[in-house]
């Protein structure tokens, strides 16, 4: 099978890749060298989304703790 639609068995053809545009070729970046964020941006996105997460996380379950009346949090609470 030569083309792109291979879970419905459909031959249609391939979009060329970015790869094969000559305009991009001996490049190593798609943004021209320059990346769109600072690497202290990146960070701060995985450091802040992780944080975010953790203290959501922590609400909830003492949310929980809270209005369900169980104040024992075992690994079967879970189940």
């Amino acid at each position: 099978m030569s083309g792109c639609d291979i879970l419905t068995g459909t031959e249609i053809p391939c979009p060329p890749s970015w790869a094969e545009n000559p305009d991009y070729q001996g490049m190593d970046s798609y943004f021209g060298g320059t990346p769109p964020l600072s690497k202290a941006i990146g960070y701060l996105v995985v450091v802040g989304f992780g944080a975010l997460f953790s203290v959501f996380t922590t609400a909830v379950v003492y949310m929980d703790k809270i209005f369900s009346g169980n104040a024992t949090v075992t690994s079967e609470h879970f189940n």
